[in-house]
């Protein structure tokens, strides 16, 4: 059985999303806080990690960087998070 080692906890919980469930869970030899999810590796598993990777991931992303540049540079950013503002959206104090 081969075995395709995920390091990516946003990785292994979309793959649990689709049905594919770690056989074991391992602590990261290189940083014991980590962990390292063992699935048996098929073609189906394969083809979600690939989807993953190419669709999925940069499509969060995507939308991650394009509601946080709807503010506009880091002023305006900084303008509508400033505390001088109230809740409501109104310059007045």
């Amino acid at each position: 059985m081969k075995t395709f080692k995920c390091t990516r906890l946003r990785l292994c919980n979309y793959l649990m999303d689709r049905g594919f469930f770690p056989y074991r869970v391992e602590p990261d030899p290189s940083n014991p806080r980590y962990k390292i999810y063992l699935f048996e590796e098929t073609p189906a598993l394969t083809a979600a990690a690939v989807r993953y990777f190419s669709t999925d991931c940069y499509t969060a992303r995507k939308r991650f960087f394009e509601r946080t540049s709807s503010y506009g540079n880091e002023t305006n950013a900084a303008h509508y998070h400033s505390t001088d503002h109230p809740a409501n959206g109104t310059d007045a104090v």
